[in-house]
């Protein structure tokens, strides 16, 4: 079964230098607000792949729910008193710019579970 992805791949690399499109990546919610969140654990792990994605060498690609997750996690932030609330906005509105392919979870749902049963982990 061919998982319709190919749209979200651009036609052409993101690099003078590269062949084929860069390697799909999907991250989670958690690991995107460590971009964000700078007393987090393993912040330094999540900003390598973010810089990754900022030089090109990698594309992110999310359900629509990704947005929202995040964005709960920012404000759960904020209403904890670890940022204030202008922060939470500039936050939220760079989120909101975040130039990150984006389909609905319901494309995805087959793979993931394919994933996830690999993997051994949850959907």
């Amino acid at each position: 079964m061919h998982l319709m992805l190919d749209y979200l791949i651009p036609p052409t690399p993101m690099t003078e230098s590269a062949t084929d499109p860069p390697p799909l990546v999907t991250p989670d919610s958690s690991v995107a607000a460590k971009w964000y969140l700078h007393d987090e654990e393993h912040t330094e792990q999540a900003r390598t792949i973010y810089r990754q994605f900022v030089d090109g060498s990698v594309l992110f690609a999310v359900p629509d729910c990704f947005y929202y997750e995040l964005g709960n996690l920012i404000r759960t932030a904020e209403r904890r008193g670890r940022i204030g609330p202008d922060r939470a906005d500039e936050d939220l509105e760079a989120i909101a710019e975040l130039p990150i392919y984006t389909f609905t979870g319901q494309f995805l749902l087959p793979l993931a579970g394919q994933r996830s049963r690999a993997l051994n982990v949850s959907i």
